[in-house]
């Protein structure tokens, strides 16, 4: 999750004034600078409460299964991380956690299952207001019911 920590008109390699944005990843330590127009189609607001609420509640009925292919499980589970979509973050999360207590995880699915648990994780202690080790209970809770 980043922070737009400024919004200015700026020159670069020769082109012309334009607005930026700069954004801050706290988590990695990044700064990322991109023009102001582009905003909308590449970053999104956190998400609120209730749907965070909605996103725990998914992670408890989800019962997708994954495709037994690994290659056509690996690219949904990519697609899923690249979307930037919560609820889509759960399903993935879910049916690797479920694959996971079965002992079925390949490697990608060890690597999907790490990045969409950070991800996942990340946005909704933000969007609770809660602390990591919360909202892993809160998760832990949800998978267990």
């Amino acid at each position: 999750m980043g922070t737009v920590r400024s919004i200015k008109n700026r020159k670069f390699s020769g082109a012309g004034e334009a607005s930026y944005a700069q954004l801050y990843f706290e988590r990695d330590d990044l700064t990322f600078i991109i023009l102001e127009e582009e905003l909308p189609g590449q970053v999104r607001k956190l998400m609120p409460h209730k749907q965070a609420k909605e996103v725990l509640a998914l992670i408890k009925a989800w019962d997708g299964k994954p495709s037994s292919a690994w290659k056509a499980r690996s690219d949904a589970h990519q697609k899923a991380i690249d979307s930037g979509d919560p609820f889509e973050y759960a399903k993935v999360f879910r049916e690797l956690h479920e694959m996971d207590c079965k002992d079925e995880l390949r490697p990608q699915d060890t690597a999907h299952l790490n990045k969409i648990s950070l991800l996942l994780s990340e946005e909704l202690a933000l969007s609770l207001n809660k602390a990591d080790r919360q909202v892993k209970k809160l998760i832990s809770e949800a998978l267990d019911s």
